[in-house]
């Protein structure tokens, strides 16, 4: 079986799923306070104890919220001859940080989107999304490379001696 060919993508900022992740940290924050609004007029003052599980049940929320890393693209390369993959962040402002090499795994696949996560020995995962939609040129050449039997090493075998 051959190797998929020597392949570079620019993945543009996923725009849409920050503004999911940001919905989500507001809407647990709307509904926190929600109960706590009814609760209030249902019952008069709430106490400490409703104050805190309010406020301790927000801090994920308030965590999405403000770490939500601003939007940023990739450029994601697959270069055969070394089976290699690597990933470089490309910010809209400021200059681009170095390509880090690694491994894709595939996490899901919809046939017409996929979503890839890149990793390595010493480097933080990137999760990386991509459809076809975006890349229509370059879609089959982009399935080839996350599938070929090059792009991912085997695993050391382990002997039982």
């Amino acid at each position: 079986m051959h190797q998929a060919p020597a392949l570079a993508l620019r993945l543009p900022p996923e725009r849409l799923w920050l503004r999911g992740v940001r919905t989500l940290g507001v809407s647990a924050l709307l509904g926190a306070s929600g109960w706590l609004a009814w609760h209030a007029v249902q019952t008069g003052t709430p106490s400490r104890a409703m104050l805190w599980l309010v406020t301790l049940s927000s801090l994920p929320a308030l965590w999405l919220l403000y770490r939500a890393p601003p939007p940023v693209g990739h450029t994601l390369s697959w270069h055969p001859d070394e089976a290699l993959w690597r990933v470089q962040r490309t910010p809209s402002s400021g200059p681009a940080a170095p390509p880090q090499t690694g491994r894709i795994d595939c996490i899901a696949d919809g046939t017409h989107w996929i979503l890839l996560r890149h990793s390595g020995r010493g480097i933080p995962s990137t999760w990386l999304c991509a459809s076809r939609h975006d890349h229509p040129a370059s879609w089959h050449a982009l399935r080839c490379a996350v599938f070929s039997p090059g792009a991912r090493p085997e695993p050391a075998t382990v002997s039982d001696e």
